[in-house]
C-alpha cells in the first residue's frame, strides 16, 4: 500500500511565492518576506498606521 504525498492548492501556491530580504521602514530591522511584504511584523504595521492617522488629524 503506497502512501500518496498530496499537497493542497494553498500549499502549492505558497511554495511558489518568492522570498526577499527587506528592511522594515518602521524599526529598520532586516527581515525576509514575500514580495509584497512591507513590514516585519503586525506591530510595526500598526505603528505605521497610527503615525499616518495621527498626522491627518
Amino acid at each position: 500500500m503506497a502512501v500518496e504525498n498530496t499537497l493542497s492548492a494553498g500549499a502549492i501556491l505558497a511554495s511558489k511565492r518568492k522570498i526577499e530580504t527587506k528592511i522594515c521602514p518602521v524599526c529598520k530591522e532586516e527581515f525576509e518576506g514575500i514580495k509584497k511584504a512591507k513590514f516585519c511584523s503586525n506591530k510595526c504595521r500598526q505603528k505605521d498606521k497610527y503615525q499616518r492617522n495621527k498626522l491627518t488629524q
